[in-house]
Protein backbone atom coordinates (compact mmCIF):
# COMPACT_ATOMS: atom_id res chain seq x y z
CA UNK A 1 0.00 0.00 0.00
CA UNK A 2 2.81 2.11 0.51
CA UNK A 3 4.00 1.59 -2.84
CA UNK A 4 1.37 2.47 -4.15
CA UNK A 5 0.88 5.77 -2.00
CA UNK A 6 4.45 6.78 -3.16
CA UNK A 7 3.30 6.29 -7.15
CA UNK A 8 0.14 8.66 -6.51
CA UNK A 9 2.29 10.92 -5.05
CA UNK A 10 5.50 10.62 -7.55
CA UNK A 11 3.13 10.89 -10.62
CA UNK A 12 1.32 14.22 -8.79
CA UNK A 13 4.84 15.90 -8.28
CA UNK A 14 5.89 14.96 -12.01
CA UNK A 15 2.41 17.03 -13.07
CA UNK A 16 3.20 19.49 -10.76
CA UNK A 17 6.79 20.34 -12.35
CA UNK A 18 5.28 21.08 -15.80
CA UNK A 19 3.10 24.26 -15.20
CA UNK A 20 1.56 25.50 -12.68
CA UNK A 21 -0.66 28.24 -12.27
CA UNK A 22 -2.32 30.31 -9.75
CA UNK A 23 -5.76 31.63 -10.10
CA UNK A 24 -5.72 30.48 -13.61
CA UNK A 25 -6.69 26.81 -15.21
CA UNK A 26 -4.13 27.79 -18.31
CA UNK A 27 -0.94 28.57 -17.27
CA UNK A 28 1.26 29.87 -20.24
CA UNK A 29 4.83 29.60 -17.88
CA UNK A 30 6.46 27.22 -15.35
CA UNK A 31 4.83 29.23 -12.91
CA UNK A 32 1.54 31.52 -14.04
CA UNK A 33 0.18 33.67 -11.44
CA UNK A 34 -3.00 35.36 -12.56
CA UNK A 35 -2.74 38.44 -9.79
CA UNK A 36 -0.69 40.43 -7.44
CA UNK A 37 2.85 38.57 -6.14
CA UNK A 38 3.98 39.45 -2.69
CA UNK A 39 7.31 38.95 -0.58
CA UNK A 40 7.10 39.34 2.82
CA UNK A 41 11.22 39.27 3.26
CA UNK A 42 13.27 40.28 0.70
CA UNK A 43 17.24 40.50 1.45
CA UNK A 44 19.07 44.01 0.51
CA UNK A 45 22.50 43.03 -1.37
CA UNK A 46 25.58 45.19 -0.87
CA UNK A 47 27.76 43.68 -3.66
CA UNK A 48 27.22 44.50 -7.63
CA UNK A 49 24.39 42.86 -9.22
CA UNK A 50 25.07 41.30 -12.75
CA UNK A 51 21.77 40.76 -13.49
CA UNK A 52 18.38 42.54 -12.21
CA UNK A 53 14.63 40.84 -12.71
CA UNK A 54 12.27 42.33 -15.01
CA UNK A 55 8.54 42.33 -16.69
CA UNK A 56 8.29 42.36 -19.99
CA UNK A 57 4.77 43.93 -21.82
CA UNK A 58 2.92 40.23 -21.03
CA UNK A 59 4.25 40.52 -16.86
CA UNK A 60 6.75 37.89 -18.14
CA UNK A 61 9.93 38.24 -15.59
CA UNK A 62 13.21 37.70 -17.02
CA UNK A 63 16.40 38.77 -16.56
CA UNK A 64 18.47 41.83 -17.73
CA UNK A 65 22.43 42.35 -17.45
CA UNK A 66 23.32 45.51 -15.31
CA UNK A 67 25.53 45.88 -17.84
CA UNK A 68 22.98 47.35 -20.07
CA UNK A 69 21.11 49.40 -17.71
CA UNK A 70 23.04 52.55 -18.74
CA UNK A 71 23.54 51.77 -22.14
CA UNK A 72 21.28 51.77 -25.95
CA UNK A 73 19.57 54.68 -26.84
CA UNK A 74 19.36 57.99 -24.87
CA UNK A 75 15.18 58.91 -24.11
CA UNK A 76 15.20 62.77 -24.25
CA UNK A 77 11.30 62.97 -24.27
CA UNK A 78 10.23 63.43 -21.12
CA UNK A 79 10.12 65.16 -17.80
CA UNK A 80 12.30 68.61 -16.86
CA UNK A 81 16.18 69.26 -15.88
CA UNK A 82 17.39 72.34 -15.49
CA UNK A 83 21.08 72.83 -15.51
CA UNK A 84 23.41 75.82 -14.24
CA UNK A 85 26.30 77.58 -14.91
CA UNK A 86 27.78 80.63 -12.98
CA UNK A 87 30.71 82.09 -13.13
CA UNK A 88 33.16 85.05 -13.16
CA UNK A 89 35.76 84.02 -16.16
CA UNK A 90 35.29 83.06 -18.98
CA UNK A 91 36.72 79.25 -18.91
CA UNK A 92 35.14 77.15 -22.13
CA UNK A 93 36.48 73.91 -20.34
CA UNK A 94 33.27 74.34 -17.98
CA UNK A 95 30.44 73.10 -19.58
CA UNK A 96 26.84 71.66 -18.39
CA UNK A 97 25.23 68.33 -20.36
CA UNK A 98 21.45 68.55 -20.31
CA UNK A 99 20.16 65.71 -22.93
CA UNK A 100 21.50 65.33 -25.47
CA UNK A 101 23.40 69.08 -25.95
CA UNK A 102 26.32 70.24 -24.02
CA UNK A 103 26.72 74.58 -23.15
CA UNK A 104 29.15 76.71 -22.17
CA UNK A 105 30.04 80.55 -21.82
CA UNK A 106 32.65 81.86 -23.78
CA UNK A 107 34.36 85.64 -24.03
CA UNK A 108 36.91 87.38 -23.35
CA UNK A 109 38.67 87.25 -20.33
CA UNK A 110 39.40 90.37 -17.64
CA UNK A 111 36.35 92.64 -20.11
CA UNK A 112 33.60 93.85 -17.37
CA UNK A 113 31.63 95.12 -19.95
CA UNK A 114 32.55 92.84 -22.80
CA UNK A 115 30.07 90.78 -25.14
CA UNK A 116 29.52 86.98 -24.05
CA UNK A 117 28.51 84.03 -26.01
CA UNK A 118 26.46 80.92 -25.24
CA UNK A 119 27.20 77.93 -26.83
CA UNK A 120 25.70 74.51 -27.60
CA UNK A 121 27.27 71.10 -29.30
CA UNK A 122 25.57 67.49 -29.23
CA UNK A 123 27.31 65.02 -27.14
CA UNK A 124 26.48 61.95 -29.59
CA UNK A 125 26.56 61.82 -33.39
CA UNK A 126 22.95 61.91 -34.51
CA UNK A 127 23.15 60.16 -37.64
CA UNK A 128 21.18 62.48 -39.68
CA UNK A 129 20.48 66.51 -39.60
CA UNK A 130 19.01 67.94 -35.98
CA UNK A 131 17.45 71.56 -36.48
CA UNK A 132 17.68 73.79 -33.45
CA UNK A 133 15.59 77.07 -34.15
CA UNK A 134 16.01 79.70 -30.90
CA UNK A 135 13.97 82.39 -30.45
CA UNK A 136 15.47 85.02 -28.40
CA UNK A 137 14.33 87.70 -26.62
CA UNK A 138 16.88 89.90 -25.31
CA UNK A 139 15.63 91.67 -22.03
CA UNK A 140 17.00 95.11 -22.22
CA UNK A 141 17.98 95.65 -25.68
CA UNK A 142 21.55 96.51 -24.78
CA UNK A 143 23.61 98.86 -22.54
CA UNK A 144 21.65 102.10 -21.79
CA UNK A 145 18.63 100.79 -23.96
CA UNK A 146 15.38 100.50 -22.58
CA UNK A 147 13.47 98.25 -25.85
CA UNK A 148 13.66 94.69 -25.55
CA UNK A 149 14.84 93.46 -28.95
CA UNK A 150 14.11 89.79 -30.69
CA UNK A 151 15.87 87.38 -33.07
CA UNK A 152 15.34 83.95 -34.57
CA UNK A 153 18.36 81.82 -35.24
CA UNK A 154 18.44 78.53 -37.08
CA UNK A 155 21.43 75.65 -36.28
CA UNK A 156 21.70 72.16 -37.91
CA UNK A 157 23.98 69.75 -36.60
CA UNK A 158 24.85 67.14 -38.57
CA UNK A 159 26.96 63.71 -38.34
CA UNK A 160 30.35 65.46 -39.46
CA UNK A 161 29.74 68.90 -37.26
CA UNK A 162 27.58 67.41 -34.28
CA UNK A 163 30.57 68.26 -31.88
CA UNK A 164 31.83 71.57 -33.14
CA UNK A 165 30.82 74.08 -30.81
CA UNK A 166 27.79 76.73 -32.56
CA UNK A 167 27.28 79.95 -30.85
CA UNK A 168 23.39 80.52 -29.88
CA UNK A 169 23.60 83.99 -29.40
CA UNK A 170 25.94 87.01 -27.82
CA UNK A 171 24.74 89.14 -25.03
CA UNK A 172 26.22 92.61 -25.44
CA UNK A 173 27.34 95.02 -23.15
CA UNK A 174 26.69 95.05 -19.02
CA UNK A 175 23.83 94.47 -17.05
CA UNK A 176 22.20 92.57 -20.22
CA UNK A 177 20.40 89.41 -21.03
CA UNK A 178 18.36 87.03 -23.01
CA UNK A 179 15.67 84.57 -22.90
CA UNK A 180 15.64 82.07 -24.85
CA UNK A 181 13.34 79.52 -26.27
CA UNK A 182 14.78 76.67 -27.98
CA UNK A 183 13.25 73.59 -30.35
CA UNK A 184 15.24 71.34 -31.14
CA UNK A 185 13.85 68.74 -34.53
CA UNK A 186 16.11 65.26 -34.12
CA UNK A 187 14.22 64.01 -37.41
CA UNK A 188 14.65 60.63 -38.18
CA UNK A 189 17.80 60.54 -35.83
CA UNK A 190 18.54 57.43 -34.15
CA UNK A 191 18.26 59.95 -30.95
CA UNK A 192 14.70 60.45 -31.52
CA UNK A 193 12.20 57.87 -29.18
CA UNK A 194 8.64 58.55 -29.28
CA UNK A 195 8.35 62.15 -30.45
CA UNK A 196 11.41 63.47 -32.58
CA UNK A 197 11.17 66.89 -30.64
CA UNK A 198 12.93 68.12 -27.87
CA UNK A 199 12.51 71.76 -26.21
CA UNK A 200 14.54 73.88 -23.43
CA UNK A 201 14.33 77.37 -22.37
CA UNK A 202 17.48 79.53 -21.47
CA UNK A 203 17.83 81.98 -19.17
CA UNK A 204 21.54 83.91 -19.82
CA UNK A 205 22.29 87.33 -17.45
CA UNK A 206 25.98 89.52 -17.53
CA UNK A 207 25.76 91.64 -14.63
CA UNK A 208 28.07 94.25 -12.99
CA UNK A 209 31.72 92.59 -11.72
CA UNK A 210 31.98 89.97 -14.50
CA UNK A 211 29.19 87.94 -13.06
CA UNK A 212 28.12 85.33 -15.87
CA UNK A 213 24.73 82.86 -15.44
CA UNK A 214 23.64 80.32 -18.01
CA UNK A 215 20.46 78.42 -16.43
CA UNK A 216 19.24 75.24 -19.16
CA UNK A 217 15.77 74.38 -18.44
CA UNK A 218 14.82 70.77 -20.84
CA UNK A 219 11.40 69.79 -20.50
Amino acid sequence: MRKIYGIIILLGLTKISAQVGINTDSPTNTLDVNGDVRIRTLTEQTNSLTYVLVPDDNGVVNKVSTSNLNSGTVTDDSGSSIKKIQTLSYDTTKTVVNGLFEFRISGTNGATTGNMSYDVRMTQNPGTDVILTSATVNRWGGTGATTPGAENKTITFTSSNYNTWQTLNTVTGNLNGHNVMLSVNLGSSSLATDSPFNFYNLIVQRVDGGLKSLIINRY
